[in-house]
């Protein structure tokens, strides 16, 4: 399946850019020659080796997608690219995960009155149901996304849309229409606070 020699890191994006069979040729030779040592870099700062799987399969993703519409520069090693990816892909999932733990300790300390908040939980939701119904599909979806904090990449790839920057435009736009909507509605923005 693979050369003696192996193949150069060209060799390699020209095989991704020709047709599938060569993009998976190409990609089970990076695994098989990088993935290991891209695998020990994530885990330094992570412990499981199933999250340091799913970085380097995240991170061979983002670098097959840079390479098909002309992003990757040839100016470090595949590896020391990719690695920078998965870098950048771990950062993110232990912020969000940090800021989640951040919320649960919040929610831990703080004094309880569950029947009242309990009460305003409903109410907020309901008015965040109403506002949002009142946006298009495409938008609620991009919102709710986001809101989950999923990166523009995460989303553009979730909602089959074209690229990060079509779905960060479409977020400000959607943004732009809950906004006038709340402005519309001040009896249901009251609610809110």
């Amino acid at each position: 399946m693979f050369k003696e020699k192996g193949y150069s890191d060209d060799e390699l994006v020209k095989m991704i850019l020709k047709d599938e069979r060569s993009m998976n040729i190409a990609t089970s030779y990076i695994l098989k020659t990088h993935g290991k040592r891209i695998k020990l870099h994530i885990l330094e700062q992570s412990e499981s080796m199933e999250e340091a799987e799913d970085v380097l399969y995240e991170g061979l993703a983002a670098f097959i997608m840079n390479v098909r519409k002309g992003a990757y520069r040839s100016e470090s090693p595949i590896r020391v690219y990719i690695t920078s990816i998965c870098r950048r892909i771990w950062f993110k999932k232990f912020k969000r995960m940090m800021l989640h733990k951040k919320f649960e300790e919040y929610e831990l300390e703080k004094p309880k009155n569950l029947f009242e908040d309990h009460i305003l939980t409903n109410d907020m939701e309901e008015t965040v149901e109403i506002l949002m119904s009142t946006l298009k599909k495409k938008c609620q979806d991009v919102l709710h996304l986001w809101a989950l904090s999923f990166s523009m990449v995460e989303i553009a790839t979730k909602l089959k849309m074209s690229s990060s920057q079509v779905v960060m435009n479409r977020k400000n736009l959607c943004l732009k229409e809950l906004r006038s909507q709340i402005e519309s509605k001040p009896h249901l923005a009251k609610l809110m606070l």
